[in-house]
């Protein structure tokens, strides 16, 4: 029986190892099919399908994060909230210039994360004062009355661009650390027995 490692790949196809390009294939196929086709799908064809889409996509930021900064190793204290947002503020580039202020940024972040992201990891809705809607042009809003209101439509959309753009630059042979450090974490999480270590950069909130 052939062992699924992708929706498209098998751990039978790579008798001697692979190489980083297929690494990288292998990994674009599993975020890809497996997350984010799936939530699109889910959106596409469920009426009441935005909360499971929404824990799928918020599932993004952290891990891609990870994979950026190389990280191995078991979440310490922090460490989870530390890498979503440090996978927001990748994803959404443009979130410094909109929240110029460290201080107000990262709260707001911290909300999404305690609120969102957790509220749906751990009670299957979001925390109060969220709520989910297509009818919003943003993916995430902050209104008047203190309330974050979020997309999952335009996220998804979002997030599967950013993969493209991702994997794009980890195909470029002159990405060396991206490449270094998407390796490290793709080979530690294939180990049977991963070793606690380090980073293989030490990532900057600034």
């Amino acid at each position: 029986m052939a062992t699924a490692i992708s929706p498209h790949y098998t751990a039978e196809m790579f008798p001697n190892g692979m190489t980083l390009d297929e690494k990288i294939a292998i990994f674009e196929d599993r975020v890809r099919g497996w997350q984010l086709n799936q939530a699109e799908s889910l959106l596409r064809n469920d009426p009441h399908s935005a909360f499971a889409a929404m824990h799928i996509a918020l599932s993004y930021f952290e891990s891609i994060a990870k994979f950026r900064h190389g990280h191995r190793g078991i979440n310490k204290n922090g460490h989870s909230k530390r890498y979503f947002r440090l996978g927001f503020e990748w994803v959404f580039d443009d979130i410094k210039k909109k929240l110029p202020d460290k201080l107000v940024r990262e709260a707001v972040l911290n909300r999404l994360y305690d609120k969102a992201r957790s509220g749906l990891y751990h009670a299957g809705i979001t925390g109060a004062g969220f709520a989910i809607t297509a009818n919003i042009p943003h993916v995430l809003e902050i209104q008047e009355d203190g309330w974050m209101v979020l997309n999952p439509h335009i996220l998804v959309n979002t997030l599967n661009f950013h993969l493209s753009m991702y994997v794009r630059e980890l195909r470029n042979p002159a990405n060396i650390q991206l490449r270094k450090c998407f390796e490290y974490r793709f080979d530690w999480l294939s180990e049977e027995e991963p070793k606690d270590e380090e980073s293989c950069e030490n990532p900057s909130e600034d």
